[in-house]
Formats: structure tokens, C-alpha cells, sequence
């Protein structure tokens, strides 16, 4: 197992800190809102995933689907809640810049609980192809080419070949 780091744990402000940076950039936002509705990906996955891929370490698949899992609560949660956010846009702004607040937080509190859950498995250095962010967008049904164009944007360094 020489290949497993030394324990290493992800630090959870600095890891929230990087998705809000990320997700600050328009195209970011865009692309990951598009993720979420069109592939139902987890916005909070693809940046924490990414801000994995930064730190040039990358997460087993099972411990991967094992994350995906111990929020599933906290995704129904949020997925209602964003619901309930959009139909109330063009209604009453007031009320959805409240529920946009309180959608931020239901997200930071997930965020939570996806780094803790990761701090319970050992990372492994990244090798080729073995991107935990390229695995998880390959896992919700992206092909070769949209995840290339998705990790364009990202500025993500590994990234699958694309066969246009």
C-alpha cells in the first residue's frame, strides 16, 4: 500500500473556500448548474472533487460511491428546497433571496458532510486517467467529449482524451 499518502486530511474551510471561488466565476456557475440539470450532478461533488484534483490527490472508486451515498439525504433536501427557490423567483424576490440563503447554507452543511466523510478514507496520489473528478462526471452518464469541454472550463489538468 505504498501507494496510499500519509495521513492526510482535507481541511474543511479551505476546501469550501475553493468551491465559492470557483463557483464565483460565471462560467463555472453555468457549467455546473448545467451538470446539476441536466446530468443531476451535485455541484458541491464536481467542486469538492475538483478541489481534490488541485491538491493532486484523488479518492478509491467505492469511496467515491460511498460519499454519493452519505448524502443522498441532504441531496433530496436541497433538490426540494431548490424546488420550492425557483417557482418563487419571478412571485416574490424577497422571498427568494431568503430561500437563496438558506439554500447557501443547506449547501454548506452538505459540504460538511462530504469533507468529513472523505477524511475517513486515504487519499492516493493522481495518476493518469485517475482524476476523482473526471470518474464521478463519467459516472453520471458524460461522455468523453462533454467531459473534456466541462473540464476545459474548470482548467482541470487530466482529463480524458476526446474522440471527436
Amino acid at each position: 500500500m505504498d501507494r496510499l499518502l500519509p495521513e492526510v486530511s482535507i481541511n474543511q474551510q479551505l476546501a469550501w473556500d475553493f468551491a465559492l471561488a470557483k463557483y464565483k466565476r460565471s462560467e463555472i456557475a453555468k457549467s455546473c448548474l448545467q451538470l446539476q440539470d441536466e446530468f443531476a450532478c451535485n455541484v458541491n461533488l464536481v467542486l469538492f472533487f475538483h478541489y481534490l484534483g488541485s491538491l493532486a490527490v484523488t479518492l478509491l472508486e467505492q469511496d467515491l460511491k460511498l460519499i454519493i451515498a452519505a448524502i443522498a439525504e441532504s441531496e433530496l433536501t436541497l433538490k426540494k428546497h431548490r424546488e420550492v427557490r425557483r417557482k418563487t423567483k419571478t412571485e416574490s424576490p424577497e422571498l427568494y433571496s431568503e430561500l437563496l440563503a438558506e439554500e447557501l447554507s443547506l449547501e454548506r452543511e452538505q459540504h460538511k458532510l462530504i469533507v468529513s466523510t472523505a477524511n475517513t478514507f486515504k487519499l492516493l496520489p493522481v495518476n493518469q486517467n485517475q482524476n476523482v473528478l473526471v470518474r464521478y462526471l463519467k459516472y453520471r452518464t458524460l461522455n468523453d467529449k462533454q467531459v473534456a469541454e466541462f473540464c476545459d472550463i474548470l482548467a482541470v489538468s487530466e482529463k480524458p482524451e476526446s474522440k471527436a
